[in-house]
């Protein structure tokens, strides 16, 4: 349990001096657009959310042990309001496709995820520390930020 609360307090301090560079665009109204794959290869695009779907972004890990724990909220959150629209893009940062899709397996997740294999999405959005939650309206702007998940979703369908 300590050495877990350590390798997290490592990665935090190792996130915000590693991409403190992305802070501005994260604080932005408008949220910055990118591309990757999901874990079978399908690159999606930010954009292509934009005007059609309210989005919950969630940067995680697999070995984050935080973030390991929102896995069971997250697949309700979307159980929950994926028929009203929302969509959850789960943005794994620097891990291969096929441990992500392992986790997946194991976790039962059934909402989008996909790898930011280079942590330039992350960097760009501004991440100090995982599990952060980011959720946007359909416009495109920034409703919340935090490394907890909001509880305020229904503002955003």
């Amino acid at each position: 349990m300590i050495l877990n609360r350590i390798i997290c307090l490592f990665v935090a301090v190792f996130l915000l001096f590693g991409f403190s560079s992305g802070v501005n665009a994260a604080l932005s109204k408008e949220t910055p657009d990118f591309s990757l794959m999901d874990t079978d290869g399908k690159a999606i695009t930010m954009s292509s959310f934009k005007g059609k779907s309210p989005i919950l972004i969630v940067f995680f890990a697999t070995w984050c042990p935080p973030c390991r724990r929102e896995v069971p909220e997250l697949i309700k959150i979307y159980d929950k309001y994926s028929k009203r629209g929302l969509r959850i893009l789960a943005v794994n940062i620097q891990e291969t496709p096929d441990r992500v899709k392992g986790f997946m397996d194991k976790e039962g997740i059934n909402y989008l995820v996909l790898i930011d294999s280079t942590g330039q999405i992350a960097k760009q959005y501004g991440i100090t520390g995982i599990p952060t939650a980011i959720l946007i309206d359909k416009k495109g702007d920034v409703k919340y930020r935090g490394h907890s998940l909001p509880d305020k979703i229904e503002e955003v369908l």
